[in-house]
């Protein structure tokens, strides 16, 4: 795929649409504020804020699109916007990190797309509405050359054609909610639920508690029985479940990676569409996440890490949300060449076995000192020390590090077991760190970090031999190392 250059291209007239659903959007939570707080003059605000906010933001919309224009020229992105303020942004292509193409409600009703470019320092440009031929248009006409086409032979979904440009991986139905169902984010959800009532619960206090009162909810407990009772919890810790079944499927729904050329693309949503373009040159690092529900299944989630996304925080980006560990090297050899590595993995000895229990039993100890006077059988909590030491036991047999080639893997082990393979080139720092309980024991924690994000993205693999360590740091500097037979 070889560059070329765009002409002057203007956004679709939704774009002033665009701007309006945006701003409509950001006036939710203030409406609802008004709608239940009940304040004097509510109302009237609920009629006169939608419109007025309504009738700035299509003037805002409609000037905005006037004045916005992209066009690429020998190998630049050149963006024109500004009403009143004008602005002429320039953004190489080699900066560019990633492309993403998303669909809202509104793009979507009209068959059109949102672009963001971005580069190291964030997001830098954005095509609020353009038709996905000219998103193509644009992706191909700031992609990185290339030789030609890459072919590659048999993927996830059937065998390619010699003559194929990409190498496509989809998520069946069945494994789409097989992977909603093991994704572990309920407890995310009952974070996000207690973090929302944490927001407006002086709000609602007094409604809620005059109708809680007007119910007798208080007395109908009293006299109900614990296991109607445990029935509630049951039945609200079940709702919660669905809702993060359905969150997830809504999130990964209609998920694809194809790999053409120097790029992978990746897309999902099945309400509002995502499509990521990731270079192939940009990874720093592959991930493979396996859950405590998804490894008995031999399942785990793919996770790319790219250099830039800044304004993103270091978001990752899902390679592939759930495979089977007997199509992870197939992947990797299709997508992404480096990263398909194999090595001889060196272990932790057995020396540093206690220390991996130990910490893990400490916060379960004082876990169930806490809750053991609290409650009246708060004694139960000791259960939580067995399961600690299994975890530990679990973190011990788990963590890993060897060489293959020039691509690093480390292992290790909280309540996931996380993999990480980095290629030599991409290490920004390497750490060898020793407690003084570990230097009793010769033994040593090996920290890389790759450029990813803000603040990068680090990967350890603590209680290591001391040699072992040292070996390693040694090649991660490019002096000496292991062989690949070695580690």
């Amino acid at each position: 795929m070889n560059r070329f250059n765009l002409p002057p291209q203007r956004l679709h007239p939704v774009a002033a649409l665009v701007s309006v659903a945006r701003a409509l959007r950001g006036l939710i939570p203030l409406l609802v504020i008004l709608l239940v707080t009940q304040r004097e003059g509510g109302p009237a605000l609920l009629v006169v804020l939608p419109l007025g906010v309504l009738g700035l933001s299509l003037l805002e919309g409609v000037a905005s699109w006037l004045a916005f224009s992209y066009a690429v020229v020998d190998g630049e992105l050149r963006i024109e916007r500004g009403f009143l303020v004008r602005q002429r942004i320039m953004i190489p292509a080699d900066r560019v990190q990633a492309i993403d193409v998303s669909q809202g409600v509104v793009q979507r009703l009209f068959g059109l797309v949102k672009v963001e470019v971005k580069t190291a320092s964030g997001t830098q440009g954005t095509m609020s509405a353009i038709t996905q031929e000219s998103a193509d248009l644009l992706r191909r006409a700031l992609a990185a050359p290339s030789g030609g086409v890459v072919h590659v032979g048999v993927g996830a979904v059937g065998p390619t054609t010699a003559g194929s440009e990409s190498v496509r991986y989809t998520l069946s139905p069945g494994q789409l909610l097989l992977a909603a169902s093991t994704s572990g984010r309920l407890g995310v959800l009952l974070s996000g639920v207690l973090w929302l009532y944490s927001q407006v619960d002086e709000l609602i206090e007094e409604q809620l508690l005059e109708a809680l009162a007007s119910l007798d909810i208080e007395g109908s407990l009293a006299k109900a029985s614990p296991w109607f009772v445990a029935a509630l919890i049951a039945l609200g810790l079940f709702v919660a479940f669905v809702a993060s079944v359905i969150a997830e499927i809504a999130r990964f729904g209609g998920f694809s990676v194809v790999r053409t050329d120097n790029q992978l693309v990746i897309s999902r949503g099945l309400f509002e569409r995502r499509q990521v373009t990731v270079q192939l040159e940009r990874i720093q690092a592959i991930r493979i996440i396996e859950g405590l529900l998804r490894q008995p299944l031999g399942y785990a989630a793919l996770i790319v890490e790219t250099a830039g996304h800044a304004d993103e925080r270091g978001r990752s980006t899902e390679l592939h949300p759930f495979l089977h560990r007997r199509h992870w090297h197939a992947l990797l050899e299709h997508l992404t060449p480096p990263h398909a590595v194999s090595p001889e993995l060196v272990r932790p000895p057995r020396r540093a076995l206690p220390r991996f229990l130990l910490r893990p039993t400490l916060a379960a100890l004082a876990l169930a000192g806490l809750l053991t006077p609290a409650f009246p059988l708060g004694w139960l909590s000791l259960i939580l020390v067995f399961v600690a030491l299994w975890l530990g036991w679990l973190a011990y047999r788990d963590a890993a590090a060897g060489v293959q080639g020039q691509t690093l893997l480390l292992r290790r082990r909280g309540l996931r077991r996380v993999t990480a393979m980095v290629q030599r080139r991409h290490i920004q720092f390497t750490e060898h760190s020793s407690s003084l309980m570990q230097r009793r024991r010769q033994l040593a924690t090996l920290s890389v970090a790759v450029a990813s994000g803000t603040g990068g993205k680090h990967f350890s693999v603590p209680d290591l031999d001391v040699g072992v360590v040292e070996e390693l740091v040694s090649w991660c500097r490019g002096v000496a190392g292991p062989s690949d037979k070695r580690a």
